[in-house]
């Protein structure tokens, strides 16, 4: 068996860090902003690696027989593209008059594809292992 903590703290680190992602203040420089998005985008794609790279590996692992792990991964690309469609309608959502605003938008729907999916993958995974 796998000890899952390390994958529930980084799926948490992925989490945090998208969603701090979307919340730097308006009334700051360019340059600041762009810092703060640059370390904040950094701290996520390193989360990120340590999360995604072991849970596929983990994956490929997960069974002996080639056609049940051709069945598995399989399964995982439908997430995969499900992700992608998705993807696509986060600034559409964002920009929806209700938000008052791009920016207030992109921090609401930022912070709730956060939550929502990474918090929910995360708990997967966990339930999991």
């Amino acid at each position: 068996m796998v000890d899952a903590a390390p994958f529930y703290l980084f799926s948490l680190g992925c989490l945090a860090f998208f969603g701090l992602i979307w919340m730097v203040p308006a009334h700051w420089s360019s340059d600041t902003q762009l810092i703060y998005f640059a370390i904040m985008v950094l701290a996520f794609y390193l989360f990120n690696t340590f999360w995604t790279v072991p849970m596929k590996c983990l994956a490929y692992e997960a069974t002996r027989d080639y056609h049940e792990r051709t069945r598995v991964m399989g399964f995982v690309t439908y997430f995969l593209k499900f992700g992608a469609i998705l993807y696509h309608w986060v600034f559409p959502i964002a920009q929806l008059s209700f938000f008052g605003g791009i920016i207030i938008g992109m921090k609401f729907v930022g912070w709730g594809v956060a939550l929502i999916f990474l918090g929910l993958c995360g708990m997967l995974l966990k339930a999991y292992f």
